[in-house]
């Protein structure tokens, strides 16, 4: 499937990295080291292959195990990260710079040979996934006999998988196998979909020349059918079904990319690293439904992340223990259900965040409507409406702007809003007079994680967006408990306001998770939010201190005043240290920090190291007339190919085109920082290459497609593979079978120890 590329534009030949790995591009300075020696990896994003998203997770894994490294030299451990695996890696537009920090690493256990150079290269494995029912086991078994030629542009190589729970290694859960020869590649899979049914994919690609060539997808199951066919020309591609087509041009000068991974680089060429970064963990149950299994995470500065159902089982064993990948260091795992953040205050203008979306809480005739905003340079724009239900987001196109006049007469002094290219909270001041121009301030926070033990020791007091207690953080609808009437206050807030009206809430602490009155704020298990807005958790507004009452206070009128009997918004925002507190379901919304054995101090991680980057037509793909081009966008490097805070956009996946953010669409990072960009921290720069992007074509009228040159149709009657007959577990044998607790990794997504 990715061999699609236009060959005369693209000279990479990418279906070959199953074992060989993509080839270093050479490319501006620094021109040694790592910088040029770290592969780079690029790939047709399409809808054809969203339909076949196992075929893209095993080329990413492949390809991360880098067995071109280790023929012949015995059996050794690789952990891939699924997430980065996954087609779809951004967790969208969440609030919380921990969920696209998330790593869940699966543990492959591999042993590659080659009898001569002439002879085909063997890869034997199993893979470790652990989930919600456990564990399951994939055997692999691949036999690459060929590299790219003239005659088998994709080389020849044969790939087959088998899968089965790790409890039962004799009932077959699922099979399939990926195989190249000639000019044809077939993949075949069939699976049991949740005790539901069964469910069988099948493609053919089929390469007619050097730049022609189609192909057809078939998916038939209890809840999922589809049959599709694409084919493509020299510069064009056509994909559709009996009902429907689209056609594509295949162009690099119009097409799209969107990059996941990025390295970061010292002048000298080699990776940067962070003086005290995160690492890989292991744990080793004693009983449960992982007993006895080694199973990996990794610790950093947003927590520690092991999958789901493992992270469950290591929180409830009091006496667990885990060891770091790279040392003989052990540790204790200190947990909460949640997670309090200290933000500090950060001043900027509109000018500098031109053209980055923010999303605020407005007035609105049913109270308050959520409304992403930009500053285009001239005026504070409205994008669009945002509203949530159970199928998850939808927007409405938005036109006009904000006016800071109407925003004072309804006593408004101060936007509150989140951005995530911001990192998160951001509040807007409204000017005392006249409208918004580029130098109304803007305030956004640079968080730090707040241990349990100093969290207990605080007392906080909230005025917006406080989170309720008990059961009501069940229910989407109940989730904030009203202050003075609202759910989200702008207007100043009695202190006591009486009448019967909620008095602004008071918080405590007991063992990291927020409390008032002795009931908790704990959300970790309710499900009742799973098909909300509140999926990726719930987070409070901006809290302060008890102790900085007296400088947040002000009068009725909303003019501050530290004996005054109301508090205000406007004095919150000037408070250089407030607290916001998450909690939910999900690893980034609780606390999980480690302590070393035999201490009770825990560990300290470095922090992201963040970057001023002033976007231009120079460094990113964006056009000339973008909004975001002029605008200081805040990255956060996190640690090599982790490189975050691009703003996003959606994409609809079947045509390929921007749209609104909502269901059925894809979020994106809105562009990609060119190779050899400079980073400057101080006296100090640093360079940026792509290691892992995208390609989505542009979409262009049908006709372009089916009338000449192209003539281009779909080979709807296209043969599909048939199921495979070989026993893969026979194959594989006893690699993998026991492994040692002690093993240490030899490959980390794709990086070498």
């Amino acid at each position: 499937m990715k061999q699609i590329l236009n060959k005369s534009a693209w000279s990479r030949r990418v279906f070959w990295f199953l074992a060989m790995g993509m080839v270093a591009v050479g490319i501006g300075a620094p021109n040694t080291g790592e910088y040029l020696q770290d592969r780079q990896s690029e790939y047709v994003q399409d809808r054809a292959l969203d339909r076949i998203s196992t075929v893209n997770m095993i080329m990413c894994f492949m390809s991360k195990l880098r067995a071109d490294a280790f023929v012949n030299q015995g059996e050794y451990l690789a952990l891939v990260d699924e997430i980065q695996c996954q087609s779809d890696k951004s967790r969208g537009e969440t609030t919380s710079a921990g969920a696209d920090s998330a790593i869940n690493y699966v543990r492959v256990l591999i042993n590659t040979t080659r009898a001569s150079n002439t002879a085909s290269q063997i890869i034997r494995g199993r893979l470790f996934f652990t989930g919600d029912g456990g564990e399951q086991t994939i055997f692999i078994y691949a036999e690459i006999q060929e590299a790219p030629s003239a005659s088998s542009p994709n080389g020849r190589f044969n790939l087959s998988f088998e899968g089965y729970a790790s409890s039962d290694l004799n009932t077959l859960q699922s099979k399939g196998m990926l195989v190249a020869s000639g000019s044809e590649v077939t993949f075949y899979e069939q699976e049991n979909d949740n005790g539901q049914g069964q469910q069988t994919t099948q493609l053919v690609l089929q390469q007619n020349g050097t730049n022609t060539g189609a192909g057809r997808v078939r998916i038939q199951g209890p809840n999922n059918n589809v049959d599709e066919a694409f084919s493509y020309s020299a510069s064009h591609y056509l994909r559709g079904n009996a009902g429907s087509q689209s056609c594509f041009d295949r162009s690099r000068n119009n097409a799209e990319y969107s990059t996941w991974r990025y390295g970061v680089y010292t002048q000298t060429g080699s990776r940067y690293v962070l003086a005290n970064p995160g690492f890989a963990l292991t744990y080793t149950p004693t009983s449960g439904a992982f007993a006895g299994r080694q199973l990996w995470g990794f610790a950093g500065f947003y927590g520690v992340f092991f999958p789901e159902a493992a992270l469950a089982a290591l929180k409830a064993d009091n006496s667990a223990v885990l060891a770091r990948s790279d040392s003989n260091q052990t540790y204790n795992l200190v947990s909460a259900n949640g997670k309090l953040n200290r933000l500090s205050r950060v001043s900027t203008t509109l000018g500098n965040v031109k053209g980055q979306g923010i999303r605020l809480f407005l007035p609105s005739m049913s109270g308050f409507q959520q409304v992403e905003v930009i500053w285009n340079g001239q005026q504070l724009q409205r994008v669009r409406s945002i509203s949530h239900n159970q199928n998850g987001e939808t927007s409405t196109p938005e036109s006009g702007s904000l006016s800071a006049t109407e925003l004072r007469n309804n006593n408004m002094t101060v936007l509150q809003g989140y951005s995530p290219s911001l990192g998160g909270d951001v509040q807007i001041t409204v000017p005392s007079t006249g409208e918004f121009d580029a130098a109304t301030g803007v305030v956004y926070r640079v968080r730090t994680v707040v241990s349990p033990a100093v969290a207990d020791s605080l007392n906080l007091i909230c005025i917006s967006q406080c989170p309720a207690t008990g059961s009501a953080l069940n229910d989407p609808s109940t989730v904030y408990q009203a202050v003075n009437g609202q759910q989200v206050n702008y207007s100043p807030v009695p202190i006591n306001p009486g009448g019967g009206a909620a008095p602004p809430v008071q918080y405590s602490f007991s063992g990291g998770v927020m409390q008032q009155g002795g009931s908790a704020v704990d959300a970790s298990s309710s499900n009742g939010l799973s098909n909300s807005q509140f999926r990726w958790g719930v987070y409070s507004g901006q809290m302060f201190l008890a102790s900085d009452a007296s400088s947040v206070r002000c009068d009725a009128n909303g003019q501050a005043n530290p004996t005054g009997t109301h508090y205000c918004g406007r004095q919150v925002a000037n408070l250089d240290e407030v607290y916001q507190y998450e909690t939910g379901p999900n690893t980034w919304n609780q606390y999980q920090g480690l302590v070393p054995v035999g201490s009770t101090t825990p560990i300290t991680f470095d922090p992201p190291k963040k970057f001023n980057f002033v976007v231009s037509t120079s460094n990113t793909t964006l056009p000339a007339n973008d909004p975001l081009i002029g605008s200081t966008v805040v990255l956060e490097y996190q640690g090599f190919g982790n490189l975050h805070g691009i703003p996003g956009t959606c994409v609809d996946p079947g045509t390929n085109e921007a749209v609104q953010c909502g269901p059925n669409t894809r979020y994106v990072p809105k562009f990609s920082i060119v190779d050899g960009t400079e980073l400057v921290d101080g006296n100090t720069s640093y360079f940026v290459k792509y290691l892992d992007r995208e390609v989505r074509f542009g979409r262009v009228a049908e006709a372009t497609c089916t009338g000449a040159p192209n003539s281009l149709s779909l080979p709807l009657g296209l043969s599909l593979p048939s199921a495979p007959t070989n026993n893969v577990k026979t194959l594989v044998g006893s690699v993998g079978a026991n492994p040692s607790s002690s093993l240490k990794p030899s490959v980390i997504h794709g990086v070498v120890q």
